[in-house]
């Protein structure tokens, strides 16, 4: 009889684990959630301020400058890619 209980004991700290684990499983989860909301934030702030970012900025403004001046049109398509330039025989 005592072995029994004894064993009953066992299984109610196993159990009792078995659901603290649960829960901190769940607490766990969201902490990763945000930290990895945090670190794309991060990255993207970080991408935004880095040089190539800065690069890629004077590069794109210095072809629409080029652009402009041949009245090449770049129209965006509805999700927002660009088409293809259209020359409109004006120069």
């Amino acid at each position: 009889m005592e072995k029994i209980q004894e064993k009953i004991n066992s299984l109610q700290k196993e159990l009792e684990q078995h659901n603290y684990s649960q829960k901190e499983k769940a607490i766990l989860q969201k902490e990763l959630h945000s930290l990895n909301t945090e670190r794309q934030a991060l990255l993207k702030e970080a991408y935004e301020y880095s040089e190539v970012y800065a690069k890629m900025k004077q590069v794109i403004q210095s072809y629409k400058k080029q652009i402009n001046p041949l009245n090449i049109s770049m129209k965006k398509t509805g999700n927002n890619s660009l088409q293809k330039p259209t020359y409109d025989g004006t120069t």
